[in-house]
């Protein structure tokens, strides 16, 4: 009888740690599914003491407001993504990333975008250190671009 608990206990434990590692391995496909949807690039152009950030979008935005709005460690940019379709999977909290490995200097460490529902979407830029910044949406409708002055 002892024997029996004790391999029930194993087997439950078992599967506690394969579903949870499960749950591990399929959360970046998710993810990497997600990065497919919303952002395409991030590309850094860089001359003497500014560069410019410009991040690509896969679908068109509406730009709506940023914090801060001239200098900070990190940038919230609030945007409203253009969809021709709303699927229950659109309606879902979705967020994705896009890791920097090169930054040319601008400190950059990652762009996010967060999906926190129907119209409240932001992209947060994460520095270094604190940037002074100006942003500009394109006129594609589909990239944004930050300014970075006075690097060193």
């Amino acid at each position: 009888m002892e024997q029996l608990r004790k391999r029930k206990a194993i087997l439950m434990l078992s599967t506690c740690v394969l579903s949870i590692f499960i749950a591990l391995i399929y959360r970046p496909l998710d993810a990497q599914q997600v990065a497919t949807d919303i952002l395409d690039d991030v590309v850094i152009e860089r001359s003497d003491y500014n560069a410019v950030i410009k991040v690509i979008f896969k679908q068109p935005f509406r730009y709506i407001s940023h914090s801060p709005k001239a200098s900070g460690d990190s940038i919230n940019v609030k945007v409203n993504v253009v969809r021709s379709r709303l699927s229950l999977e659109d309606r879902l909290i979705n967020n994705e990333s896009i890791i920097l490995k090169d930054d040319k200097g601008t400190g950059l460490n990652e762009v996010v975008y967060e999906e926190q529902g129907l119209n409240s979407n932001f992209v947060s830029f994460y520095f270094e250190k604190n940037v002074s910044f100006e942003l500009v949406q394109g006129s594609d409708k589909r990239s944004l671009s930050i300014i970075i002055f006075g690097l060193e």
